[in-house]
């Protein structure tokens, strides 16, 4: 059509993350990409970490303060995170991914005691989407895609990141460790 399509917003909100993947880090070598592109499940999580309270307890807050849709599943599904996720390891990698190709969990497990059990070893739950280069067993590259809560120590950046927020930590053999943080859900 002779036009151009722009879709930064497309993952993590507001936050300058794609042109960078596309532009700025093209001639590096990207090795991994993890983040937290979902604000409504960080937000959910957060909760949870903070007041104990359960899953539900979070969620019906989420959707109260406008964070939640009124049909959450996409969110807490991890089917949102996993299309972002591919879009993300696409760029990052240079290879087509589609959102089938991500092996996808949700938050809708994740109890009070699994949050009090990650905070008792120093570490939060996030859900993550996590992009990495490996090598099959026939010692080709491959690129693997997954969303899921995970386990981070506290230590971790990425840990740091609360509320409704996204952050993607990037890690390139030239660049090193870079970390875009931004609002994600909600106004």
């Amino acid at each position: 059509g002779g036009a151009d399509l722009y879709y930064e917003a497309a993952v993590a909100g507001a936050i300058p993350l794609l042109r960078p993947l596309r532009e700025s880090l093209h001639g590096d070598r990207i090795t991994r990409v993890t983040g937290i592109v979902n604000g409504t499940t960080n937000f959910i999580l957060s909760a949870m970490d903070a007041t104990g309270a359960g899953f539900a307890e979070a969620l019906e807050e989420a959707t109260e303060l406008g964070y939640a849709e009124a049909d959450p599943t996409a969110d807490v599904e991890g089917f949102d995170a996993a299309a972002k996720a591919a879009i993300l390891a696409s760029l990052a990698f240079h290879t087509r991914v589609s959102a089938a190709d991500v092996h996808r969990e949700g938050i809708t497990e994740v109890t009070a005691a699994d949050v009090a059990s990650a905070k008792a070893m120093g570490c939060t739950i996030k859900l993550l989407c996590i992009a990495a280069r490996g090598v099959d067993a026939a010692g080709r590259e491959t690129v693997n895609v997954r969303v899921h809560p995970a386990m981070i120590p506290l230590s971790h950046p990425l840990a740091g990141v609360g509320d409704a927020f996204n952050a993607v930590f990037v890690e390139a053999e030239a660049a090193g460790q870079l970390m875009f943080y931004g609002r994600g859900a909600g106004g």
